[in-house]
């Protein structure tokens, strides 16, 4: 498949948040509030988060991640912005044409009271890999997978897992009512386990076509941003871990919401299909049924 470069360069786009500076000798930290939480560790925010889309299910946890101070952020999405995309994404009207990655990279600068440096990549996780090799993300602490198509959800689970590095998922229903976050660790249950209806043969990268307009509303799309931003805490804090890796929410309370600490299956295909490929070794952090 022949990539399109971003006016002929493979460099990413840099944006930087600009430190706030106290303006009074007793006022408090923009991190004040967040660290008053029992866990929580900003220390471990002087880590590197991917974001593999940035559209309503990435834009918002990103931008919270922002917020409480990461140190870097990477963004990855080669769809540009549509103004039906207004409803429920972190994006402004006057970005409309832009690609997402290009104007998200720009409103969470404008956000960010820390010191984070936000990288932005108009291409899709498969163009990544395809332009920069098997280890382009091997740099990073967590990954996070925002995306609604299945096969790239697997590759994505396939790569992580074989980098030794927790990946986030999410997904809403078209109907607006459920989600769902799963937190894949190196040696836990990979997205096959969990849904394994979606495992099946690779096949080549999903060609640069325009997504086809599904129904979306924005108070799912909030639930479950919130929970993926929990999610990552979780994984780069150990003492906010609260031992689940899959949370399940309906917002109109027809099915049960809740976490739960899925396993790994012993006839997952995609696990089979792991065991194929060398992975490199497993940071000594990241231990069996914790992230």
């Amino acid at each position: 498949m022949r990539i399109k470069l971003w006016f002929g360069s493979k460099m990413p786009r840099i944006y930087r948040t600009t430190p706030y500076t106290p303006k009074s000798l007793g006022e408090h930290p923009f991190t004040h509030r967040q660290e008053l939480i029992p866990g929580f560790d900003q220390a471990a925010l002087s880590s590197q988060a991917v974001f593999i889309g940035a559209g309503g299910l990435n834009s918002w946890p990103a931008l919270g991640l922002v917020q409480a101070g990461i140190r870097k952020v990477t963004l990855c999405d080669r769809d540009t912005l549509e103004v039906s995309n207004c409803n429920r994404q972190f994006y402004r009207p006057a970005d409309i044409g832009r690609f997402k990655v290009d104007a998200l990279g720009r409103e969470l600068a404008r956000f960010g009271a820390g010191e984070t440096t936000i990288e932005s990549f108009p291409y899709h996780f498969e163009d990544m890999v395809a332009l920069y090799g098997k280890e382009v993300f091997i740099t990073s602490t967590v990954a996070v997978i925002g995306v609604d198509n299945e096969e790239s959800r697997v590759r994505a689970s396939r790569h992580f897992r074989a980098l030794g590095i927790p990946a986030i998922f999410s997904g809403v229903c078209a109907e607006g009512k459920t989600g769902f976050v799963f937190i894949q660790s190196p040696t836990g249950p990979c997205y096959g386990c969990v849904f394994p209806q979606v495992v099946k043969t690779p096949s080549a990268p999903t060609p640069a076509t325009a997504c086809a307009p599904t129904p979306a509303i924005s108070p799912i799309l909030h639930a479950v941003s919130g929970l993926a931003l929990e999610a990552i805490f979780a994984v780069l804090m150990p003492k906010l871990y609260h031992d689940c890796n899959y949370f399940y929410l309906c917002i109109d309370s027809s099915l049960p919401s809740g976490g739960s600490m899925r396993k790994r299956r012993l006839d997952c295909e995609l696990c089979a299909q792991l065991q194929d490929h060398p992975q490199t070794p497993i940071p000594s952090r990241y231990i069996e049924g914790r992230v």
